[in-house]
């Protein structure tokens, strides 16, 4: 479920203990344009991959930091509230994904190689992959709430390929 109203905190928990899974709720006064970015950011994703409401909502809110909240733009133009907890905030229990070993047949007592043979064909590209971004933007100094926005997406988009 998500709640687009003010200080929805309460509504939430009351949802969440009824028995919804996942509530999406803002704690506090927003702006239309951050509520605006968010929705369309998350539900973008919900409708553009398979993936878990856990990563799009990860996903989304990596998009809202990085553009609402790095531009000031989460307040409402008359609120003068300035908390550390804005934006919206998530109620449910972290995605688990367990990948069980493939199971070896009955040909366990032969040699590795051959057994081998049945098990899927897994290709390692590179022990150590290193990748490079290029941030561009307005000319500032890259602070944490930056490099924590690109490593919470970019966490999310990454479980979204392996789901």
């Amino acid at each position: 479920v998500y709640l687009e109203i003010p200080n929805g905190e309460s509504f939430a928990e009351a949802l969440h203990i009824k028995g919804i899974p996942y509530v999406v709720f803002w704690k506090n006064a927003f702006s239309q344009y951050a509520a605006c970015h968010f929705r369309q950011a998350f539900f973008s994703v919900v409708q553009s991959s398979c993936t878990h409401t856990w990563d799009a909502f990860h996903l989304a809110h990596a998009s809202f930091e990085l553009y609402c909240v790095q531009n000031s733009q989460v307040l409402p133009n008359d609120s003068n509230d300035a908390d550390s907890d804005m934006g919206p905030h998530l109620l449910g229990d972290c995605l688990k994904i367990n990948v069980d070993p493939p199971e070896m047949g009955e040909e366990e007592d032969e040699d590795d190689e051959e057994s081998s043979g049945n098990l899927p064909s897994i290709q390692i590209h590179d022990d150590e992959v290193n990748l490079r971004f290029l941030i561009c933007g307005a000319p500032s100094t890259v602070d944490e709430s930056l490099l924590r926005s690109l490593e919470d997406g970019l966490r999310a988009l990454l479980t979204i390929e392996v789901c």
